[in-house]
């Protein structure tokens, strides 16, 4: 697999001796091959989190993605984080631009760049992240050539803000709608691909739109869904630095100030054998010690019982944690 700082020259390489907290740019982290060998690729997409790496590794959502796109047949899948304010100086005044850690290459040369939306706050990263990766912020300032920029995640249901710098926007669960984008490339022209895109549900595409609702893609079977089979284990210390398996989707509260629990219902869980295999293998290929159950309000999940019985002995025999 490829890493970024393979030649002493490389001017990653030379960054990080001039930054705090390096292993941010330096990738080559276990699992993070990008799914696909040198010179198959039929599409890429790299896969862009608004915040800075501890902050974004901790996302299980782009482990889904992540995951899932490096098994598609010619797709090749990278991540990039926002710099720190340290590495965004360096690389301003040495003129380098933002790329993916798995191969270096500039977001500006891949098929697709995809956001995700996790909060608002974060929408300005969205812009320094776009300057540095050399893509013009505007869609009407994209040429031809450039990448597809879309966004996902709970903030593309209000993507009115954020219009004038994305060509589309992903409503809804992501293992439904990344195959749909990633099955318009090779494409003949960015029209083609927004205009097919406009035409899929839930994809909302500003420069194609008819009017109307765009409607929301449910992923109503967690167990029948898509689920990781492995994980990028972070190479410094995270956020969240365990394994995390996702028990259910939606809240049973329905607090109406929640914007994640109204866009994310109905409630839908994955069955207790379900979450306890994929803690299992996710803990043996990770090296981590410790599980996480995700979700909006894990204590409300019906099955915690019967996971905490399915993964008992394993917990107790390997000194596994439970969180």
């Amino acid at each position: 697999m490829p890493y970024i700082f393979d030649e002493l020259e490389d001017p990653i390489w030379r960054m990080l001796s001039s930054v705090k907290r390096p292993s941010r740019y330096a990738g080559g982290e276990w699992g993070a091959d990008g799914g696909l060998a040198e010179g198959k690729e039929r599409s890429s997409i790299c896969l862009a989190f608004p915040d800075v790496y501890e902050v974004g590794m901790s996302y299980l959502g782009f482990q889904i993605l992540y995951n899932m796109a490096s098994g598609i047949p010619g797709v090749r899948v990278e991540r990039a984080y926002c710099p720190w304010p340290d590495a965004e100086a360096y690389m301003r005044e040495n003129r380098m631009a933002l790329g993916s850690l798995e191969s270096g290459r500039p977001l500006s040369s891949f098929d697709v760049v995809g956001f995700t939306l996790q909060y608002e706050l974060t929408s300005t990263n969205i812009l320094t992240m776009l300057d540095l990766g050399g893509i013009p912020l505007k869609v009407s300032e994209r040429g031809e050539k450039g990448p597809i920029v879309v966004a996902g995640g709970p903030g593309a249901f209000a993507p009115e803000p954020l219009v004038p710098f994305f060509d589309a926007f992903c409503i809804g669960d992501g293992e439904l709608l990344l195959p749909d984008l990633l099955s318009f490339f090779p494409a003949r022209s960015r029209e083609d691909v927004l205009r097919g895109l406009a035409k899929t549900e839930g994809f909302y595409v500003p420069a194609f739109h008819e009017g109307g609702s765009v409607r929301r893609r449910v992923l109503m079977d967690l167990d029948g869904g898509f689920a990781p089979s492995g994980m990028i284990v972070p190479s410094s210390e995270i956020i969240h630095d365990r394994v995390g398996v996702e028990v259910f989707r939606g809240c049973t509260r329905g607090c109406r100030f929640c914007q994640a629990g109204v866009v994310s219902r109905p409630v839908r869980e994955r069955s207790p054998e379900r979450v306890a295999g994929i803690a299992r293998d996710l803990l043996v290929m990770s090296g981590y010690d410790e599980v996480g159950l995700v979700s909006l309000a894990s204590c409300d999940y019906s099955g915690i019982e019967r996971v905490i019985d399915l993964l008992g002995p394993d917990l107790s025999a390997k000194n596994f944690r439970l969180s």
